[in-house]
């Protein structure tokens, strides 16, 4: 199955990217204000470089049988930004997107994505029982509310039906998006927000 390959193949940069995003401090609830806040920050900016360049890049075929969207995370994060006031926050990031991608790369990058969706579950499980509850929103990490389990197979369905000749473009589109979002988290990491 292509979601076991990609989750081998991209298991280190993975490892990498919860490093950045403070899971442990998630798990273990000792997660700061100013990390929570970087995390969404981090999310945001991927998502703004993202969302439109993948699900303009998907054919109309599975631009519907993905419910493309309702998978729209941006705006959720865009009232996650105001309401912890870092919309005025100036931050330049420059990435330079792969042109033309095809389906397979596009849901690669999107394996990503999801995932993240997923995991953001587990967060926000772990900050709502922490002293951050009262003073964070969680906008983006409810963004599917609880249809979270069913976009995920849903998703995971139409990944690993990809011949395996895209496996290596499928590969290539996570790739991009753990590359681009540890290049994001290193910088936003280093900031002060």
């Amino acid at each position: 199955m292509l979601q076991e390959k990609l989750k081998q193949q991209t298991q280190k940069f993975h490892d990498r990217l919860e490093s950045l995003m403070h899971v442990n401090a998630v798990m273990d609830k000792t997660l700061t204000f100013e990390q929570y806040k970087k995390n969404i920050f981090i999310n945001f900016l991927a998502h703004d470089k993202l969302e439109n360049f993948l699900f303009g890049a998907l054919s109309q075929g599975l631009k519907e049988e993905l419910h493309v969207n309702q998978r729209r995370k941006l705006a959720a994060l865009k009232q996650d930004i105001i309401s912890l006031h870092l919309e005025e926050v100036e931050f330049n990031y420059d990435v330079e997107l792969p042109h033309p991608v095809n389906d397979a790369y596009v849901l690669g990058a999107l394996y990503v994505l999801e995932g993240a969706t997923l995991g953001g579950q587990v967060i926000a499980k772990q900050v709502q029982s922490s002293r951050l509850n009262d003073l964070v929103p969680f906008n983006y990490y409810h963004v599917y509310g609880s249809n979270v389990g069913a976009y995920w197979k849903s998703f995971v369905n139409v990944l690993n039906n990809l011949p395996e000749d895209d496996h290596k473009y499928a590969t290539a589109g996570a790739m991009m998006v753990f590359h681009m979002m540890i290049s994001l988290a290193e910088k936003v990491n280093g900031t002060k927000l």
